[in-house]
């Protein structure tokens, strides 16, 4: 870094401070232009590679303006950074005829979308140049996307029932054809559901008996081959998969924990035993020795303890193992509770009066349900291949518990008497999905 600097005639003062921003790591020096100052040597994918390795080059043209964006790139950055020290490009990028050259080196299966004629241009490069002539071992593939097709079904699906229609012609056509078909489920659940609509079209056979399970970008018809394939996406959309974060979960499943990670001394808590009391902060306390542990000669024991000030200053120890007896006080903004007391009968007073009130509420609700359950409607028909159709449609793929909820609420609708439910969950995790699948079923 300093010779770079001795070569822009920068002023030692500045200079000094750039190199002590390189000691601190600051992202202002983190570029990749300033990689040789870190390390002495920079190793490239082809220093991990095995001598052997085979390549697959897909579209040789994609990759050679991959290579020219990411030059151009490094040069706009050159030319921005002029005022500041920078290594020339050679001491960390390939040139695009280095790249060749190695990718030259190894055995390679080059893949091309469009039909190749005749050599590479001058001004197409050295990728292309080198990688462009098909040779003898050249294989012409006839293939097709599954664009028509998508087309054809985004189409239908503005014209109300039917929506897989397009589909099922489709695979006649290409039964007909010869052609064999494979369709491809991300999930069993999305699997099973293509199979009880597509039989509702009258498709049959070993297309629905051989339904596969996997990841597919993209469907395609390989026409030398004769085999087409069709993923859950081109039929109903895109699925987008939803995931409780893990952090999510964690929360879910520790908040307890948080909230005393949050207490500070002076804080309210609330004992499970003894009511509201005041946390003063963590202690340590020696273990009394036992008569055995006395006659073993064994040292006392020392426990992290949390203290609890109580009304009339009495304190609790409790010992941080026992954490789930304690949580924090919520409360009005600004509230201060009164402290109850050690061994007081007003914590178990205020216990009784919740208690007797859940019980009343207890016996409401059970009233209410009993008179329900004597009111009488007329069930609605179970789901059919058009609530299928608009299920397939969402662009969420459901979690278990929405799985859990749509099923009750679906249950719900073919019983005979009414029913409330209330339907919870975290924003973003598809409670509108719920209420729209009952709202087509009732409309």
């Amino acid at each position: 870094m300093r010779e770079l600097c001795d070569e822009m005639n920068m002023p030692t003062l500045q200079a000094r401070e750039l190199v002590a921003e390189l000691d601190r790591g600051s992202g202002a020096l983190t570029s990749n232009a300033l990689l040789p100052a870190y390390f002495d040597r920079l190793d490239t994918l082809f220093d991990y590679l095995p001598k052997d390795v085979r390549l697959v080059l897909s579209d040789p043209l994609a990759i050679a303006s991959a290579v020219r964006t990411e030059l151009q790139r490094a040069t706009d950055e050159h030319a921005a950074r002029r005022d500041r020290p920078t290594f020339d490009f050679s001491a960390y990028l390939m040139s695009e005829t280095e790249l060749t050259q190695r990718l030259f080196g190894y055995p390679a299966m080059v893949s091309h979308r469009l039909a190749v004629h005749g050599a590479a241009g001058d001004d197409e490069g050295p990728i292309v140049a080198a990688f462009a002539q098909p040779g003898d071992a050249l294989i012409r593939v006839s293939a097709s996307d599954q664009q028509p097709l998508i087309s054809q079904l985004r189409a239908q699906k503005g014209q109300g029932d039917r929506g897989l229609q397009p589909l099922a012609d489709q695979l006649r056509e290409w039964t007909e054809q010869g052609v064999r078909v494979s369709l491809v489920g991300r999930t069993q659940h999305q699997a099973d559901r293509l199979v009880d609509l597509l039989k509702s079209y009258g498709v049959a056979g070993r297309i629905l008996d051989e339904m596969a399970l996997g990841e597919l970008r993209d469907g395609f018809v390989l026409w030398s081959e004769g085999i087409a394939y069709v993923t859950e996406e081109e039929i109903f959309g895109s699925r987008v998969r939803q995931r409780r974060s893990q952090r999510q979960t964690r929360r879910q499943q520790q908040r307890f924990l948080e909230d005393l990670r949050e207490l500070s001394p002076g804080d309210f808590v609330v004992h499970v035993d003894h009511g509201v009391g005041k946390y003063l902060g963590l202690q340590h306390k020696e273990l009394s020795l036992t008569a055995m542990d006395r006659l073993h000669r064994r040292s006392a024991q020392t426990v992290e303890v949390m203290v609890v000030e109580y009304g009339g200053g009495d304190k609790l120890f409790v010992p941080v193992t026992r954490l789930g007896v304690i949580q924090k006080f919520k409360g009005a903004e600004g509230h201060q509770p009164k402290l109850d007391r050690l061994g007081g009968t007003t914590f178990g007073t205020k216990k009784g009066r919740v208690h007797r009130a859940v019980q009343q509420m207890a016996e409401e609700l059970l009233k209410l349900y009993a008179e329900r359950s004597a009111v009488r409607r007329e069930p609605f028909e179970p789901t059919g291949t058009s609530y299928a159709e608009f299920e397939a449609t969402f662009p969420f793929e459901e979690t278990r518990d929405q799985e859990k909820a749509i099923e009750d609420v679906m249950a719900d609708l073919e019983e005979p008497q009414p029913t409330d439910r209330l339907v919870c969950g975290d924003v973003g995790f598809g409670k509108t999905e719920v209420a729209l699948r009952a709202a087509f079923r009732v409309r």
